[in-house]
């Protein structure tokens, strides 16, 4: 079985690293401040949206000392914040890679699981 969520996880992030691929060559220049900001923020979200299968892959087959720490638990958090972000714009405005921002908004909710609960535990 973890043999199949492996292969099931690199094959979402090699979906979901065309994704990125073709969002960012897909870009326009933009006009204004706040349309590069935009296009920054979209950029940083996506890089998220990619770093997720790694993540789900380090927790799901290893158990390193630095899962036990609160700030790298915290930082894990905000990237699957802002990756799910990217997962549920493709789901709800693009229309595209539907079933892989499924798998992976599976995955962001059991690294969050992890994460959360070694960041809330009482030991430092």
């Amino acid at each position: 079985m973890r043999m199949i969520i492996n292969i099931i996880a690199i094959i979402a992030l090699a979906i979901q690293s065309f994704s990125f691929m073709v969002n960012i060559f897909c870009m326009k220049k933009p006009d204004d401040y706040l349309n590069a900001m935009w296009d920054y923020f979209s950029i940083f979200n996506y890089l998220c949206s990619v770093i997720v299968p790694f993540i789900f892959l380090l927790y799901y087959n290893f158990n390193f000392k630095l899962f036990h720490y609160k700030f790298f638990n915290a930082i894990i958090l905000l990237i699957v914040l802002f990756a799910g972000c990217v997962y549920l714009y493709q789901i709800a405005i693009l229309r595209d890679f539907i079933l892989t921002s499924f798998i992976l908004i599976l995955f962001s909710i059991y690294i969050a699981k992890k994460s959360f609960i070694t960041f809330s535990s009482n030991n430092d």
